[in-house]
């Protein structure tokens, strides 16, 4: 994963730090990553071409970082990215401790409509954190790294560059670029993500 950021390193630093249980929401685009992070953490079988149509809950488990240190995340619900499920998307922020959201960010800059859609879910969150100055923790997953031409500070740059005029550009310090299918750096960056300080 790809830090670039103060702000960011200080919320990865405290994101998992206030108790042992944590409620985790993970949302997203359809076919970002969100159930092969799920099942990565869960230590289950990861298919890269598995992707969530009908929303499934999963049980409580447990998270051991390389480090032994154990984080309890509660059940919840391995929730589609499709737009009919974003209806659910503000309840599930409401009930969580720890956002992650996962979207696709070679796709961001090479379909127009695929970028639209993360732009009006991007204002969702905005609107959540700030109308209902939440003081959740969140943190913006770009996945697919490996798709993109250009080395990350460039991809970063032009991410930015996108995002400059809008209401919600103070997220891109909450931004973590990833390339999920490189297990080392997924495992890594989850580490470093879930370490208890």
């Amino acid at each position: 994963g790809f830090i670039f950021s103060k702000e960011l390193k200080k919320l990865i630093k405290n994101l998992f730090t206030d108790s042992t249980e944590y409620k985790l929401a993970i949302l997203g685009m359809p076919g970002s990553g969100k159930t092969y992070f799920l099942n990565f953490l869960r230590n289950k079988k990861i298919n890269v071409s598995e992707t969530t149509i009908i929303s499934k809950p999963y049980d409580s488990f447990d998270y051991i970082t390389r480090s032994d240190k154990k984080i309890v995340i509660e059940k919840g619900m391995d929730i589609s990215g499709s737009n009919d499920d974003r209806i659910h998307y503000e309840k599930i922020m409401q009930d969580a401790h720890v956002i992650f959201y996962f979207f696709d960010i070679s796709k961001y800059f090479s379909e127009i409509n695929y970028q639209r859609e993360c732009n009006s879910r991007f204002e969702d969150l905005h609107k959540f954190f700030t109308v209902n100055k939440s003081r959740k923790k969140l943190l913006l997953f770009a996945t697919h790294l490996d798709k993109c031409k250009g080395k990350k500070d460039k991809i970063l740059f032009n991410f930015k560059d996108l995002i400059k005029e809008k209401e919600y550009k103070s997220l891109i310090d909450k931004l973590y670029l990833i390339n999920m299918l490189n297990y080392e750096e997924l495992k890594q960056s989850v580490d470093k993500i879930f370490e208890k300080k």
